[in-house]
């Protein structure tokens, strides 16, 4: 037998693992893996079709009631595999079935035992399982279990990430970005070309774009800051936006697998929260989890869900004062879950790693004016994280913070952090105070954007007199809604400097629809991680031997 070269061997690796890969994705959809919503008119969706993103992306707001008839007729489950407002009444009708008197009058629970006796002797208990003697005795409930497959579709979401330097990056995230659309706002000097992989499904804007489409009020996008990523929010327009910075890379769970973030987002932007009420067992919407002994049953169909936060492993988002205090400091474990943030509780978001719906909260989240020409910096997600909770609240949505976790490689200067912050460090109280204790909106203001005018106003008049930038920023935010809605309606159509060629970008644009890479990583990845195992194969067979991204 004629011997097979070292470089054709490795070809035939290439090639069985590429083929195995399109086997996972086929079998994929037959697997199990979470959540299938519920409407307010508890109306199952199940799917997105890939054409005309509108409403049925949006769950309607439900506000908190403890009338007693939610309770008695309302559906079983909140979603698929949790338990939902009409339990109590539920339970009722079966136990009715058994034919024995209640007695709702009765002074102690006795009141009840025959009839709950009579249901036992029907299901029988085994203590040794904790579980049924008799399986399927309580058929009768419609109380659904199994958990669908999420559905999710390219048109559902798009990238934002802003950048002055190559994007290379997108390489350590090609298992999970790859099919999805990417927006590119560069920042800096828009002659500097910046390298993009080819198989990415990019449209970049830079400063002249950014002033072609805005003219004279280019100015509410900020310059030299992250948050010039507000173009980006201005461009889409899919249902979600996630936005990432360049330095973060694909985190590890316990079990070896790079978390998928676009899964898990939306697996939680998809499911309610649940802000008026803490339930002490995080998220009961996700799998291997439900509410706990005591949580009201009328509130169980919670709210939709506006925003995703996530977290990072490696370096913290902490301010100047706390890394010069704890340099050293990394996160190194991950908790794979996330709580909804209560009503009227703030929070400080960071935007490097988080998603939101564009049509429940879009308009309010403009991340702060901030960077070159203002007196403070690194507080532009935190503002948008204020302004979008507080109209969340008022409009009834809900946000939550946690899982899912990316990887921060890039520890910024804390000295050059500090100079950004300082004014920020005695701003940030009085301004969260404000948020927490004097913003009022009227009933007019019943969207995202009549509420953010309204607050727009509202900080005007707080804080003109501390110093003369809240006015400057109140009037961004009144522009940013004038701007949104021209964008939205095609009275502004934005002109990217450049965009993927499609012919090399499609030949790559399955997705990973599962919450986790498909290999397992079969050691720790260095502080430059994210070329998983997939990852090199891809890259590999269009590219040649993949690069690390330099320290």
């Amino acid at each position: 037998m004629a011997a097979v070269s070292r470089r054709g061997r490795g070809f035939a690796f290439v090639i069985a693992a590429l083929t195995f890969h399109s086997i996972v994705l086929v079998l994929q959809s037959g697997l199990s893996s979470k959540i299938l919503i519920q409407s307010s008119n508890n109306k199952v969706v199940d799917s997105f079709p890939n054409e005309q993103h509108d409403k049925r992306y949006v769950l309607e707001p439900r506000m908190p009631s403890f009338v007693a008839s939610t309770i008695e007729e309302g559906p079983v489950n909140s979603v698929h595999g949790t338990t939902g407002v009409g339990v109590p009444g539920a339970m009722t009708r079966v136990l009715e079935t058994t034919g024995k008197i209640i007695q709702d009058d009765a002074e102690t629970f006795s009141g009840i035992k025959e009839a709950v006796d009579a249901l036992e002797a029907l299901c029988g208990w085994d203590d040794s399982l904790a579980n049924f003697e008799k399986p399927g005795c309580l058929d009768k409930v419609p109380f659904k279990k199994e958990i669908p497959q999420l559905d999710i579709h390219r048109d559902m979401i798009d990238i934002v990430t802003p950048s002055i330097r190559n994007l290379d990056f997108l390489n350590d995230w090609r298992e999970f970005f790859q099919g999805y659309h990417v927006i590119i706002i560069q920042d800096g000097d828009p002659n500097v070309h910046l390298e993009i992989p080819d198989w990415v499904d990019y449209e970049l804007y830079n400063r002249n774009d950014i002033q072609a489409a805005l003219g004279k009020n280019e100015w509410i996008i900020s310059k030299k800051d992250a948050s010039i990523r507000n173009f980006g929010f201005l461009v889409s327009k899919k249902p979600f936006i996630y936005t990432i910075d360049d330095d973060c890379r694909p985190a590890l769970n316990e079990d070896g697998y790079f978390v998928n973030p676009i899964y898990h987002h939306l697996r939680n932007l998809l499911a309610p929260s649940n802000p008026h009420f803490f339930n002490t067992l995080y998220d009961p919407y996700n799998e291997d989890s439900d509410f706990v002994r005591g949580y009201p049953y009328s509130l169980r169909a919670g709210v939709p869900t506006a925003v995703s936060h996530g977290l990072w492993m490696q370096t913290p988002d902490y301010d100047a004062p706390t890394q010069l205090l704890k340099p050293e400091e990394r996160v190194t474990t991950m908790h794979n879950v996330a709580i909804t943030i209560p009503i009227n509780v703030f929070y400080p978001m960071c935007s490097m790693n988080v998603a939101f719906s564009r049509e429940l909260i879009g308009p309010a989240f403009m991340q702060g004016l901030m960077g070159e020409g203002h007196p403070w910096a690194r507080y532009d997600d935190m503002f948008a994280g204020w302004a979008s909770k507080v109209v969340a609240d008022h409009l009834g949505y809900g946000v939550k913070s946690g899982a899912p976790y990316i990887r921060h490689n890039k520890a910024s200067n804390p000295f050059t952090n500090l100079q950004k912050e300082y004014k920020g460090l005695w701003w940030q109280e009085d301004v969260i105070r404000f948020f927490r204790d004097d913003v009022q909106f009227t009933q007019d203001a019943d969207t995202a954007q009549k509420a953010y005018v309204e607050l727009a106003r509202q900080i005007r008049d707080k804080f003109n007199s501390t110093h003369v930038y809240f006015g400057h920023l109140a009037n961004a935010m009144e522009l940013w809604i004038e701007a949104w809605d021209d964008f939205s309606s095609g009275k502004i159509v934005p002109k990217p400097s450049r965009i993927a060629d499609k012919s090399v970008a499609k030949k790559f644009g399955f997705l990973n629809t599962k919450g986790y890479s498909h290999f397992q990583q079969q050691q720790p990845m260095d502080s430059n991680a994210g070329l998983g195992t997939l990852n090199w194969l891809i890259n590999f067979c269009h590219f040649g031997v993949p690069k690390r991204v330099k320290r």
